[in-house]
């Protein structure tokens, strides 16, 4: 799907003659605000936007904590290494 996207506006880009960077910007923009809509303001993420590979990848940043307050911002620890598969400690 992201192919699709990322080729859509690719295809802009070369018959309106609109600013690669400038459509880059406005594709991280759009997804920036579905981020903040889904997870809210405090959400700490990142949007990457790849025209060449035909990529869009979001990274959401979460504190790894033994007890969870904050779910948007925050994950347990014990969690975030069953989904990563990695040795990681709070913080």
């Amino acid at each position: 799907m992201n192919h699709e996207i990322v080729e859509s506006f690719a295809q802009m880009v070369r018959e309106k003659g609109i600013d690669k960077d400038i459509l880059i910007g406005i594709v991280e923009d759009i997804f920036g605000m579905m981020v903040r809509k889904r997870f809210g303001p405090d959400a700490r993420f990142d949007v990457v936007v790849n025209m060449e590979k035909g990529d869009i990848e979001i990274y959401l940043e979460k504190e790894g904590v033994e007890t969870v307050e904050n779910p948007v911002t925050q994950i347990d620890v014990k969690e975030a290494r069953k989904k990563s598969g990695e040795d990681l400690d709070v913080g």
